[in-house]
């Protein structure tokens, strides 16, 4: 008996190790690690009575700089302190980001004046704002506001402004427009992050806007549960919500959120779209778990 239970301690330190968490990557040039080049600034302003949250990366050396930029779409009923801790990652990797408070409240359900809000936003911020690049432009958010920012892009109100998104990127996007959605200009690839443990966005929805998107350029993520952690619908928060979600940062943060805004900001801003290997390559699907990767669902290219 003693020789059965030294053997079971035995195991318990590599079961325990298995079981852990990824850390935060250590790698300089990987999109989620703590080396920053950048500090940032934030600030916010109304703009038609809606307020517009804005984070800047600042300059170590205070050299004019040209910097791409993420606009996030919030879900619904969460402002931008749910999502605080990312849009400060990004900015400290050289990333503007520009939070637009597109509706008018919980009950708005007016989509097509959502996305024209959010647009009519994004302009204003791009004109405030010099040293963000509206030629580096990428449209993002989660659920309702995914949903939104799928709609901005295929929205006429995109095409007579002096910009065009270069990339989406959308975490559990919550519904579409099958007119808007035929819009979008073909050569902006889509990313669509889902996730295993959504109970609120169901996969058909995303099935279907995979399969309504005339974009040449377009795949489908699955973000993977961890032992202990679900990937839930509320995953890219970093603040808890009597709805869901959880303080703090995550893996779901290194290996999933983090990692495709900060690659795709990158990809966008190098010109060579498409050549970014942490959203569009083998490392989109890392979990930092040896053996354990997020299911790539679909892709078309």
């Amino acid at each position: 008996m003693m020789n059965l239970i030294s053997a079971l301690l035995l195991l318990v330190p590599s079961f325990v190790f298995s079981q852990s968490l990824p850390r935060q990557p250590l790698e300089a040039g990987h999109p989620s690690s703590a080396v920053y080049d950048f500090q940032l600034k934030k600030e916010s302003y109304e703009q038609d009575g809606r307020k517009v949250d804005v984070y800047l990366p600042l300059s170590k050396t205070r050299e004019t700089s040209s910097f791409p930029v993420v606009v996030f779409g919030h879900g619904q009923a969460i402002d931008v302190s749910g999502y605080d801790l990312t849009f400060q990652h990004l900015a400290k990797k050289g990333v503007a980001v520009v939070h637009p408070m597109y509706d008018k409240g919980f009950f708005d359900q007016n989509w097509r004046r959502m996305a024209d809000d959010f647009n009519a936003l994004t302009l204003s911020a791009l004109k405030k704002y010099p040293q963000m690049n509206p030629r580096q432009l990428i449209f993002a958010g989660h659920s309702k506001g995914g949903y939104v920012a799928l709609m901005a892009a295929g929205a006429p109100s995109h095409l007579t402004l002096d910009f065009i998104a270069q990339s989406l990127v959308l975490f559990a996007p919550a519904g579409y427009d099958a007119e808007y959605l035929k819009s979008i200009n073909p050569l902006v690839p889509v990313t669509l992050v889902s996730s295993d443990n959504d109970k609120i966005i169901k996969g058909n929805i995303l099935n279907e806007i995979e399969s309504g998107l005339s974009t040449k350029y377009k795949q489908w993520i699955e973000v993977t549960s961890y032992a202990g952690l679900k990937a839930d619908h509320f995953h890219p928060l970093s603040k808890s919500f009597f709805f869901g979600g959880k303080d703090g940062i995550s893996s779901f943060h290194y290996f999933a959120t983090w990692k495709f805004l900060v690659a795709a900001s990158l990809d966008v801003q190098s010109n060579s779209p498409l050549n970014n290997a942490y959203i569009y390559g083998a490392d989109a699907l890392s979990t930092g778990v040896e053996g354990l990767q997020h299911k790539l669902i679909k892709k078309s290219w």
